[in-house]
């Protein structure tokens, strides 16, 4: 391969020096590329055998091809990025609840974990195997109770309503006054 770039008047490399190299190559293509103003390389080379010759309107027809390949492209890409951007809006949204979610589940688990003590103060006879299966139930109920709450809210929250929702779980749950608009990012 042999590329070109200067900034001769005159063509540098003719046909007639590549006729007499050619045999020497013993049937390899060689690749000319001339990316000279005016061109470095004779049109004429373009009939010797195994040459093949580039030049700047080869290239701009190379990148206007690839130019409008990557045009066709657009609408997919534009669709990737609102669907993208559709997406972070949800979850930074959902961020929004995430105080009132964590204060609901701090206070259930307190509530279970009062619980829990009081039965097991009822309870002497219990092993710490057994003690720890009514710890485990209560904070299994604890989270199977709360789950479906969370992704509703969280839910609510990514389509951009979660606010009024938020306040009604604080209010429903009595929590410490934590609602969307008091949240800290």
């Amino acid at each position: 391969m042999v590329i070109t770039a200067t900034s001769a008047p005159d063509p540098v490399v003719r046909s007639e020096d590549l006729a007499e190299l050619l045999p020497q190559r013993a049937g390899r293509q060689l690749v000319l590329v001339d990316i000279s103003l005016p061109r470095n390389v004779e049109e004429a080379v373009d009939h010797l055998p195994g040459v093949v010759r580039y030049d700047l309107d080869d290239l701009r027809s190379v990148v206007d091809e690839t130019l409008a390949h990557r045009q066709t492209a657009v609408p997919r890409v534009e669709q990737i990025i609102a669907e993208e951007t559709d997406d972070l809006v949800g979850w930074l949204n959902s961020r929004q609840v995430v105080p009132v979610i964590v204060e609901m589940r701090r206070k259930a688990e307190l509530i279970a974990l009062d619980e829990v003590t009081a039965a097991l103060e009822r309870l002497p006879h219990l092993d710490a195997k057994r003690q720890q299966v009514v710890a485990r139930l209560a904070h299994r109920l604890v989270n199977k109770l709360l789950h479906e709450p969370t992704v509703r809210l969280k839910d609510r929250a990514a389509a951009g309503d979660g606010e009024a929702y938020a306040q009604a779980i604080g209010e429903l749950f009595a929590l410490g006054g934590q609602t969307a608009d008091s949240r800290i990012l």
